[in-house]
């Protein structure tokens, strides 16, 4: 590995971690990329992988608002942000409640259950 692919290359290994993080770390990763006019190649990953760690990163995401909605309760105003995040990770990513381990009669509860009352 060379100076010139060190900060791609970091920014790929983060994304292979999985991070909640992953459009930034995705726009760093192309912002070096096109700076050191490399390609995905030169880091050793192809657009197929890219986007398969996108995904990772939107499910990734998308549990992280779950847990959030699952630990704490909130304003309704808040809740509906949250909750919102979370199904904007889960379009992102193509992916389902089911995927993130939530089935319906939890998401109502969401929508109920954990959002305090406005005054």
């Amino acid at each position: 590995m060379n100076d010139y692919t060190t900060t791609a290359r970091q920014c790929l290994e983060t994304l292979r971690d999985g991070t909640h993080l992953y459009d930034s770390a995705l726009n760093l990763l192309f912002r070096e990329l096109q700076l050191k006019k490399l390609t995905l190649e030169d880091i050793d990953t192809d657009d197929k992988e890219i986007g398969k760690l996108r995904v990772l990163g939107c499910k990734i995401a998308a549990v992280r608002w779950r847990d959030i909605l699952r630990e704490n309760s909130f304003h309704t105003n808040v809740a509906v942000n949250f909750i919102s995040y979370m199904y904007q990770e889960l379009e992102s990513g193509e992916l389902s409640l089911e995927d993130i381990g939530i089935e319906d009669d939890e998401m109502q509860s969401f929508k109920q259950e954990r959002c305090v009352a406005t005054c």
